[in-house]
C-alpha cells in the first residue's frame, strides 16, 4: 500500500460557520453552513480515497500494512483516531462523552434492543470512548468542565441577588442556592444539573430572568458578576432561547483558546464549543450524549449517568517543538496525537509515525516523501499514509506551507 490521496466532504450542520472551512481549505464549498470536515474511517461519515473507495474498506483489505502489527495489537484492526476541522458559527450542543466501559455497555444494550446504529434517537453510535483534543486555528471559545460551586454561587448572587418568594423562578433560584452552598461539591453540581435539565417548566421562567440579569450585567450594572459568564448566557440565549442549557452554562468554565492553543476533553466532562475554528483529533468514535442547546436527540438521564461531577480546571495541552518546524501536541490519550509542521522552503521535516498517519495541508504546497514515494499536496489536500511507509517527511514547496498530521499516541 502506498500513500493515498483522500477526498473529503463537509457536514453542513446548522451551527457551522459560513465560509470558515472553505477559507481554511482554500476552495469554494458552495455556501451555507460548514460545520465539520472528517478525515478518517468512521462509518458515520466515511472519508473516500481519490479513486472512490471508502478509507475504512482500504484499511480492512490489508490491516497489517495499513495499521502495522503494533497498531493492531494496541487498537485492533481499526484506524484508532479521527481528524476533523470544526467551525462553530453558533454554539454546539451541551454534551459529554462516555468511558470505554460505558460505551461498550451502551452500544451493546441498544444493539440488543434493536436500535439501528444510524437511528437519530440512538445514544451510542459505536462501542468506543471519545476523548478529544481541540487545537484552535482561529480564536475559539468553549465551555469545558464544572467550576467550583462557590464560584457559581458568587456569580448567581451577583446577578440575581438573594432568592425571593414570589413564584416559580424564585423556587428554582432558591433550590440552586441551597445546592451550591452544600458541603459536597459533587452533590452540589449533580443537584444543579438535575434540577436545570429535569423538565420543570419553572426552569424556563428562571432562565428568562437570568437572561435579563445578564443583559444588564454586560451593560455595566453587574454588581460584581463575571462579565464572561454573563456574555455566555447572552450568546446562548440568542441562539437557543429558553433552553435550560443556558442556565447550565453558569456551572461551566468559560475557556478561550488563541490560535495554536489546545484543550483536551476526557470522558465525563460536560462541554460545548461556542465559537471559532479549530483542528480536532479524537478516538475514532461518534458517541455524544446531549443535554440541551440542540435540536438533536437529548437523553438527560443517560447524560447525568455518565457525567463526572467534580470541579475541574480545563486541561490545556502545551505543544512541544521537538524539531525545527514541528510542533507536537501530546494529549493524555493513547489513540492520538497531532503534529503541526511548517518547514522552511525547500526543507524537510520528519513526521512522527505511530502506525497509520493522516495529513491535511492548511496552507501552501508540500511534498510528502516516504522512501521512493513522493506526493505533492496543496492547500486543502489530504492523504493517508499507511504504517508500512516509514520515514515520512514533509518538504515545503512554497513559503508559508503548513500541515497537520494525526497519528496514534506514543
Amino acid at each position: 500500500m502506498r500513500v493515498i490521496r483522500l477526498e473529503c466532504s463537509v457536514r453542513p450542520y446548522d451551527w457551522g460557520g459560513v465560509g470558515a472551512i472553505s477559507g481554511f481549505l482554500g476552495r469554494d464549498l458552495g455556501g451555507g453552513p460548514e460545520a465539520e470536515l472528517w478525515l478518517g474511517a468512521h462509518p458515520g461519515w466515511p472519508t473516500h480515497t481519490c479513486d472512490g473507495r471508502i478509507l475504512g474498506d482500504v484499511v480492512a483489505e490489508d490491516p497489517e500494512d495499513a495499521l502495522g502489527t503494533r497498531g493492531i495489537a494496541r487498537f485492533g484492526k481499526r484506524l484508532p483516531f479521527l481528524l476533523k476541522v470544526l467551525a462553530a458559527g453558533k454554539p454546539l450542543s451541551l454534551q459529554v462523552h462516555p468511558t470505554p466501559e460505558q460505551a461498550r455497555a451502551g452500544a451493546a444494550a441498544e444493539d440488543a434492543a434493536g436500535v439501528p446504529r444510524d437511528a437519530p434517537h440512538r445514544n451510542y453510535k459505536d462501542d468506543q470512548a471519545k476523548p478529544e483534543m481541540m487545537v484552535a486555528v482561529q480564536p475559539m471559545r468553549a465551555l469545558c468542565g464544572f467550576r467550583p460551586p462557590r464560584q457559581v454561587l458568587a456569580d448567581l448572587e451577583a446577578l440575581l441577588g438573594q432568592p425571593g418568594a414570589q413564584g416559580a423562578a424564585d423556587e428554582v433560584h432558591a433550590a440552586l442556592v441551597a445546592a451550591l452552598a452544600g458541603p459536597d461539591e459533587g452533590a452540589a453540581l449533580r443537584g444543579c444539573l438535575e434540577l436545570l435539565l429535569g423538565g420543570d417548566p419553572a426552569v424556563r421562567v428562571f432562565v428568562d430572568r437570568l437572561v435579563g440579569a445578564c443583559a444588564a450585567a454586560t451593560a455595566g450594572a453587574d454588581g460584581g458578576a463575571d462579565r464572561g459568564t454573563a456574555s455566555v448566557v447572552r450568546l446562548l440565549a440568542a441562539t437557543h432561547p429558553g433552553d435550560p442549557g443556558i442556565a447550565v452554562s453558569l456551572l461551566l468554565n468559560d475557556v478561550h483558546l488563541a490560535p495554536g492553543e489546545a484543550v483536551f476533553l476526557g470522558a465525563g466532562t460536560v462541554h460545548a464549543y461556542l465559537q471559532g475554528l479549530g483542528v480536532e483529533v479524537m478516538n475514532n468514535s461518534d458517541n455524544v450524549l446531549r443535554g440541551g442547546l440542540t435540536r438533536k436527540h437529548v437523553d438527560v438521564g443517560e447524560l447525568v449517568r455518565i457525567v463526572r461531577f467534580a470541579p475541574e480546571t480545563p486541561r490545556r495541552v502545551e505543544p512541544v517543538e521537538d524539531l525545527p518546524g514541528r510542533l507536537r501536541y501530546l494529549p493524555p490519550a493513547e489513540e492520538f496525537q497531532l503534529q503541526r509542521v511548517a518547514p522552511a522552503v525547500g526543507a524537510e521535516v520528519p513526521l512522527e509515525q505511530s502506525g497509520a498517519t493522516v495529513v491535511l495541508v492548511a496552507a501552501g504546497d508540500l511534498e510528502l516523501v516516504a522512501g521512493e514515494v513522493r506526493l505533492r499536496l496543496g492547500q486543502g489536500d489530504s492523504a493517508f499514509v499507511p504504517a508500512s511507509e516509514r520515514g515520512l517527511r514533509a518538504r515545503a514547496l512554497s513559503a508559508g506551507a503548513l500541515a497537520y498530521a494525526a497519528t496514534a499516541g506514543d
